[in-house]
């Protein structure tokens, strides 16, 4: 399902729950949600203490993403992160 299909579905409901903010919480931080389901979302955040936390935590993550992004990544956590995800995906990177 594509972004703009799930927007579609949730504004579509009745009623928004955390679940729903869970599954586009990236797209409003981004301010990339559809202008009416924005509102629908706002208003379900402003009266929930769990997707203001979650707001608040994804908002936090990406800030911290945004300051690591131009650091190197050490060579012992690159060769970690190369066998998990071969092990994992049953694949043979190397990088």
């Amino acid at each position: 399902m594509n972004k703009s299909d799930l927007q579609i579905r949730i504004l579509e409901k009745g009623e928004i729950k955390c679940h729903d903010v869970l599954r586009v919480i990236g797209d409003y931080v981004d301010n990339d949600l559809m202008v009416s389901l924005r509102g629908r979302v706002d208003s379900h955040i402003n009266e929930c203490g769990s997707c203001q936390e979650l707001k608040w935590q994804y908002r936090e993550v990406v800030e911290v993403a945004r300051e690591l992004r131009n650091r190197p990544v050490p060579s012992d956590v690159k060769t970690r992160l190369r066998n998990n995800l071969n092990a994992k995906l049953g694949l043979n990177l190397s990088f």
